[in-house]
């Protein structure tokens, strides 16, 4: 940034140092004050004619091996579609953007008209609600996003915690063990069968937040 004339051999890497060094060198939280409490979670239905979608992503090392995952369920947290793309080497944040656009083209291919869409990264979510230079490295893929949202009849795009997003991470993490780069599942596959069924029995857990006094 100071070095304009400094050549970068490594871009990626080069801007993944400065954004370790910003964070441990920024201004920290620890002077403002907040209490810790907790909450239960659960994955909550979607009203009456509305479908819900989740999706994640995942990648481990961050970059590193990573994939994007999705389920759509109705309002009685019945089984529609699920998804998963094994999305090779990535970031994070470049997964959870997979998982939300294969997600929206897949609710524009079934024809739904009422879609909830759940995810548990709220960085994400800035990235699709504000305004993003053209020369932003995930912009290409946001610009898709968007475009998908504005064609859909009626959306909304929330944040959750991640104990309501299990069904998603559980696709997310299995598309490593993929034969091919995208699979669509009809039926939850056998690793889903635990979390798909607890989410369907209102099962809650834990989690403890920190709450700004």
């Amino acid at each position: 940034i100071f070095e304009p004339h400094k050549l970068v051999s490594n871009p990626v890497k080069w801007c993944i140092d400065l954004a370790v060094e910003f964070t441990t060198l920024g201004p920290q939280s620890q002077s403002i004050p907040y209490k810790k409490s907790q909450v239960l979670v659960r994955w909550i239905p979607p009203p009456c004619g509305w479908i819900k979608l989740n999706s994640d992503g995942s990648a481990l090392n961050n970059p590193g091996i990573a994939g994007a995952g999705g389920i759509f369920r109705d309002s009685s947290g019945c089984w529609i579609k699920g998804y998963s793309r094994n999305l090779g080497i990535a970031s994070n944040i470049l997964a959870e953007l997979w998982g939300v656009r294969d997600g929206l083209q897949l609710a524009i291919a079934l024809k739904i008209p009422c879609l909830e869409v759940e995810v548990d990264c709220a960085d994400m979510i800035s990235l699709l609600n504000s305004t993003v230079n053209p020369d932003h490295l995930f912009h290409p893929i946001i610009m898709d996003c968007r475009c998908l949202l504005s064609q859909l009849q009626h959306v909304k795009l929330r944040h959750v915690y991640r104990e309501a997003n299990r069904c998603a991470d559980v696709l997310a993490k299995l598309s490593s063990k993929l034969d091919q780069n995208f699979m669509i599942f009809e039926s939850c596959p056998r690793e889903l069968l635990f979390a798909f069924d607890e989410d369907t029995r209102g099962i809650c857990y834990p989690r403890s937040i920190r709450t700004v006094l």
